[in-house]
């Protein structure tokens, strides 16, 4: 199967439970995905429920798939038009990740992983920040997969106390209306555009000061686009879209930013705010 957002679905559930009964599998077989975040996270989710559970193993091939969706447990799929609205945590039994892989990837793909890292380091790593840690290609992926499990270790199904694990959101709220309104967008660069625009909304919600230019210097050195503004020319689809998002709560939409690198926060405002921000900023 494609790893592509349009397999990530209930229809491509089934095709693959239809295999795995087909072919016998029973609760001692072992699915193993070999691909792209999309295709962890759809074959992850039907392990997760083929007769209560059975193995995967996932086998990443882009950075965006080794940094991210092979590390921390969660497996999902689309629904009625939103990300990930079906999901389980069941991590897979074994992780093999091969860089070479990284070697055919074009410049735009290995991109869109690099937000993954540089949004981990902005919120949770402000030496690595400061020193540039997160461009060194050859240390890249044990760097962020130790940053992520050192941000999870605490929250693995986010509800600790401490909501650790959310702050891994960040970026997504914006980022995930962005890549269901716009599909040329990948992944990573809308998480990159939802991390500028929700820190510009905090600048303008708050009052006070986040250094989004910043962001915008590390997106623009690997070669991604910093204007989100042009994206939001419907701001009624795209709030419809951030309130049917898991993140949201009581019809209160919640971002992760940070100050300062290092220093994350979970900002909560109200559907208008957002409609404001964008008539009085952005129109």
């Amino acid at each position: 199967m494609d790893s592509t957002e349009d397999n990530k679905t209930l229809a491509g559930v089934e095709q693959i439970i239809q295999f795995l009964q087909q072919h016998q599998a029973d609760r001692q077989s072992t699915l193993i995905a070999i691909g792209g975040g999309s295709l962890l996270d759809l074959v992850g989710f039907s392990a997760s429920i083929y007769m209560r559970g059975i193995t995967w193993w996932a086998v990443p091939t882009t950075l965006l798939s080794m940094v991210d969706a092979s590390v921390g447990g969660k497996t999902a799929v689309n629904l009625n038009n939103t990300k990930n609205l079906i999901g389980s945590f069941h991590p897979p039994r074994k992780t093999i990740i091969d860089q070479t892989f990284l070697n055919s990837l074009p410049p735009e793909n290995y991109a869109s992983g690099m937000v993954e890292v540089i949004k981990m380091a902005w919120t949770s790593d402000a030496k690595a920040w400061k020193t540039e840690k997160f461009y060194n290609k050859e240390n890249i992926v044990p760097y962020a997969i130790d940053l992520k499990l050192k941000i999870i270790n605490n929250d693995w199904f986010e509800n600790s106390a401490n909501k650790d694990r959310l702050i891994l959101n960040a970026g997504h709220t914006f980022g995930h209306a962005f890549e269901k309104l716009y599909p040329h967008l990948s992944h990573g660069q809308a998480v990159a555009l939802g991390l500028i625009a929700e820190h510009d909304f905090a600048t303008h919600f708050t009052q006070s000061s986040h250094p989004i230019d910043q962001l915008q210097q590390a997106f623009s050195h690997i070669g991604l686009e910093t204007n989100y503004k042009k994206y939001l020319t419907d701001v009624d689809k795209l709030i419809d879209l951030m309130l049917k998002d898991k993140k949201s709560q009581q019809q209160m939409l919640q971002f992760i930013v940070a100050k300062a690198p290092g220093q994350p926060y979970c900002l909560r405002c109200k559907a208008d705010d957002i409609r404001t921000f964008v008539s009085e900023n952005v129109s």
